[in-house]
Parts: structure tokens; C-alpha cells; sequence
């Protein structure tokens, strides 16, 4: 199914420089983009996005700006849990509270652009956390050149380094807004402060 977002290409800038789009009333609350948003009679409601599901035809009044109708095409099909599904599982994703994220693997292109923890320094990893308290999960990026990106841990493995991708679960990173959980923070702050005192040991 497509839905479609009535706008004008006054907003062109702003919509596609900060990756969203909200309700005309909230450019001035939030702090990234520009605070002006030119709204258009199919879509004038301060507080909401109005979304169409035929494509929608009006035009634009103002005749002392250069300024034109335009759509923004929303595709709704493929993004129920199926969607998400097919390119990680429950099972070895990460989630917000469940501590430190340690991920053994990652890269791209197989294992031609990767790297791979061995089984003895990821252990060392977990020893020290769990000697530490500290509250850890493992997670993956998902399928392989699709689901999740990539560190430079691949760029220290080529020199024959130990190397595990370790941090906090995030959601929608580097979107405008991302979500982390509090919890999660300071558990990496305490997996790290452990890691740093017994690594060497």
C-alpha cells in the first residue's frame, strides 16, 4: 500500500537534509533543521501529518515565492515484522536494557570484509564482565550486506588484533532521534572500566 504526504519544495531542504518529516508545529520545538515549515492547504493540520492513499492533487497559492507542489510517496507493504524478519531474528538481535552489546562478528561481503573474535578472547571479554557484574548480551548486525552497517573492527583485525565490537544497543542510528536505554549506558560504562583494569592482567 502507498501513502502519500502532500508538501512543497520550500521543504525539500529541510525534509531531506535532517531524514524527516513531523507536524508543521514542531519546527520550532525541535533542535536540529530549520525552525520554518511552509505548509500547504492538503496538509495544514499544526499538530499531524495528513497521509493520502490516492495521490494527491492541489497546487500552490503563493505567487511571490518559487514554490511547488510536492509528494512525498510513503510504501507501507513490506514493513511488518515479516519485513524485519527476513533480515535479523529475535534470537540474535540486540535490546534496550539487556546491558552491553558484544558483537563477535562483522563486515560485509562474507567473510571477505569482516572480522571474527575467536572463541578464547571472547570469553576472556565475558569473564571480565561477569566478574565485574556487569550486564552483557550478544548481539549481530543482521544479514549479511543488508541488515545493520559496520565498525572499523574489521581494518584492526588485518593486523592481528584481538578485536570484539562492544557498546550500546541503539535504535535508529543516526536517524535525527536515536534511542538508547540509560541502563545500557551505564552498564557499558562499567564493562569498559572493567575491561580497562583486567584486560592487561
Amino acid at each position: 500500500m502507498k501513502l502519500y504526504i502532500p508538501t512543497c519544495t520550500l521543504n525539500f531542504n529541510n525534509i531531506f537534509s535532517t531524514e524527516s518529516i513531523s507536524p508543521s508545529s514542531y519546527y520550532q520545538k525541535r533542535g536540529f533543521g530549520n525552525k520554518r515549515f511552509y505548509s500547504v492547504k492538503s496538509n495544514n493540520i499544526d499538530d499531524a501529518i495528513v497521509l493520502y492513499s490516492k495521490f494527491p492533487r492541489y497546487s500552490i497559492d503563493n505567487l511571490d515565492m518559487e514554490n511547488s507542489p510536492m509528494v512525498i510517496e510513503v510504501e507501507t507493504d513490506d514493513y511488518s515484522e515479516d519485513f524485519f524478519l527476513k533480515v535479523s531474528e529475535k534470537d540474535n538481535a540486540s535490546f534496550l536494557g539487556y546491558g552491553i552489546n558484544l558483537t563477535k562478528y562483522g563486515g560485509s561481503r562474507g567473510k571477505s570484509g569482516s572480522n571474527d573474535a575467536n572463541a578464547e578472547f571472547l570469553q576472556k571479554v565475558r569473564k571480565i564482565f561477569n566478574d565485574a557484574g556487569v550486564c552483557w548480551q550478544i548481539g549481530e548486525l543482521g544479514k549479511v550486506d543488508q541488515g545493520g552497517g559496520g565498525t572499523i573492527a574489521y581494518i584492526l583485525a588485518l593486523y592481528g588484533m584481538n578485536v570484539i565490537d562492544c557498546g550500546v544497543a541503539v535504535l535508529s542510528m543516526h536517524a535525527p532521534w536515536e534511542a538508547t536505554s540509560k541502563a545500557d549506558i551505564y552498564e557499558t560504562k562499567c564493562g569498559y572500566v572493567a575491561f580497562l583494569e583486567k584486560a592487561c592482567l
